[in-house]
């Protein structure tokens, strides 16, 4: 194989890599952006499940008292609380899935910069054997003899 092969190869490695680093930099936005979305979805249900036991706790108090409305009201309080906490354990895997994106990211970039490297090696050595063989050339033809 050739110089100039290696040197195409290197440069289409290079550009999947480049490819690969604009998607997982798209990726680490898409995590970002989730995790955003559901720290404002638990905050927003927790507003609203605050104002919804008051609602709650007033219509208590507007009813009789019996132990049936005891129980109901603190059967509803519990799953309101146990939604919430669902809400609130979804947060750490957001959080864990921007940092194995971020992660990810990292590895690609540091993949690509290796690459890169390779490529200018290559480019360098191709320039340099090029501008041999010209020198050459020009050598030989100088040096004919008429």
């Amino acid at each position: 194989m050739s110089l100039v092969e290696l040197q195409k190869i290197r440069e289409r490695r290079l550009e999947k890599k480049q490819t690969e680093v604009m998607q997982s930099r798209q990726a680490v936005v898409d995590a970002e952006r989730n995790l955003a979305q559901t720290i404002v979805k638990m905050e927003k249900f927790r507003e609203w499940r605050l104002s919804h036991q008051e609602e709650l706790f007033k219509g208590l108090q507007s009813q009789p008292c019996t132990i049936h409305s005891m129980q109901e009201y603190q059967t509803k309080l519990f799953a309101l609380s146990q939604q919430e906490e669902q809400l609130r354990s979804a947060i750490p895997t957001a959080q864990t899935l921007l940092e194995q994106a971020n992660q990810n990211l990292t590895k690609i970039r540091t993949e690509m910069n290796a690459l890169a490297m390779k490529n200018e090696k290559t480019k360098e050595i191709v320039e340099t054997q090029h501008k041999a063989d010209v020198q050459l050339a020009l050598y030989v033809e100088q040096n004919q003899d008429p």
